[in-house]
C-alpha cells in the first residue's frame, strides 16, 4: 500500500527503468514496492545493474548524500534536478542569469555555478515562465484569491529548471539532456497508453515480476517498431496506433492446392507493407 493507493483500494507497484537516449529504447528494470523511497529503490537499482561509467539524469527524489558517493565509486556521474524550493537556488543566486540562447522558438536565460566543486547550471523559458504566470492569475482569478505580493514572490521562479552536477558542462549541453529527456516521458506514455501496460493483473511477488518482464520485452520491441516507422517516415500522418490497427488487417488464405496467398486489401495499407517490407 502507498500513501496513494490507500484512497483508490488498490495496491501499487513502482517500477524503474534505466532509458538510453541514444537508442532511445530501455536497458533495464526493476520492480519495487509502491511504498518505498525513490531514493532507496535508486541505490537498489544501482546496485542491482552495477551500472558503471556513464551519465545520469534522474527524478528529484533520487539524491541523497548515499547515493552521490555510490556513483561517485562507480565512475557515474550524475545531473540531477533541484526542487524549486532548494534554499540552494537563492543561497548561490542561480537565478542571476548570465546569458541566453534559442531553443526553437524558445529563448532560454543560463545560469552556471561552481560552488565547492559541484556545479549548478538555472535556466528559464520564457515560454514556461509565461503560461505559468497566466495559469496561476486564471486560477487566482476563479477562486479569488488574488494578491499583487504573493504573485510576486512565486513569478521569480516561474519557468525554471535547476541542476546540480559532478560534471563541468556546457550550459547549452546540460539544457540539450533535459530537453530529451522529454522522450523517456513520451515513452512511458506510449508503454502506459499505446501498447496499455499500465496495469498488473496479478497477485504475488513472482507472477507481477513476470509480467513486467514480458512487458520489458514488450517495451523494447514496440520501440524499435516505432523507431522503424519514423524511419520511414510513415509517423508524418498516421499515429503508432492506426499503423498497428492497419497491419492487424492483412490476412493469408489457404488456397484448394494447399498453399497460401495474400488477402485483398485497400491501397494504402498495401503501400504501408510495401514500405515496411512485409
Amino acid at each position: 500500500w502507498s500513501r496513494k493507493s490507500r484512497l483508490k483500494g488498490t495496491k501499487e507497484i513502482s517500477i524503474l527503468y534505466a532509458f538510453d537516449l541514444k537508442k532511445k529504447e530501455p536497458l533495464c528494470h526493476k520492480v519495487y514496492p509502491g511504498n518505498m523511497l525513490d531514493m532507496t529503490s535508486f541505490s537498489d537499482f544501482i546496485d542491482t545493474f552495477d551500472l558503471r561509467e556513464c551519465t545520469i539524469m534522474g527524478d528529484k527524489g533520487f539524491l541523497s548524500a548515499e547515493n552521490l558517493l555510490s556513483l561517485k565509486e562507480r565512475n557515474v556521474h550524475y545531473v540531477m534536478p533541484l526542487k524549486r524550493s532548494d534554499s540552494r537556488i537563492g543561497k548561490y543566486e542561480l537565478l542571476d542569469f548570465a546569458e541566453t540562447f534559442r531553443d526553437g522558438d524558445d529563448v532560454i536565460e543560463a545560469v552556471k555555478k561552481n560552488v565547492d566543486g559541484l556545479y549548478y547550471y538555472c535556466y528559464r523559458s520564457s515560454f514556461d515562465s509565461s503560461n505559468e504566470r497566466r495559469c496561476y492569475l486564471a486560477n487566482a482569478e476563479k477562486k479569488k484569491t488574488y494578491d499583487n505580493e504573493v504573485l510576486g514572490k512565486k513569478e521569480t521562479r516561474f519557468g525554471i529548471i535547476c541542476f546540480v552536477s559532478d560534471q563541468d558542462l556546457d550550459p547549452k549541453d546540460v539544457y540539450s539532456m533535459y530537453d530529451r529527456r522529454w522522450e523517456i516521458e513520451t515513452f512511458f506514455g506510449f508503454y502506459k497508453n499505446i501498447v496499455s501496460l499500465s496495469s498488473v493483473r496479478v497477485q504475488g511477488d513472482r507472477s507481477i515480476i513476470g509480467t513486467e518482464f514480458i512487458n520489458m520485452l514488450s517495451s523494447v520491441i514496440s520501440s524499435r517498431v516505432k523507431k522503424l516507422f519514423i524511419e520511414k517516415g510513415l509517423n508524418q500522418n498516421r499515429s503508432y496506433s492506426q499503423i498497428m490497427s492497419y497491419l492487424d488487417q492483412p490476412k493469408k488464405i489457404r488456397k484448394p492446392d494447399g498453399g497460401w496467398v495474400d488477402s485483398h486489401t485497400v491501397k494504402y495499407i498495401q503501400e504501408l507493407k510495401t514500405t515496411l517490407g512485409i
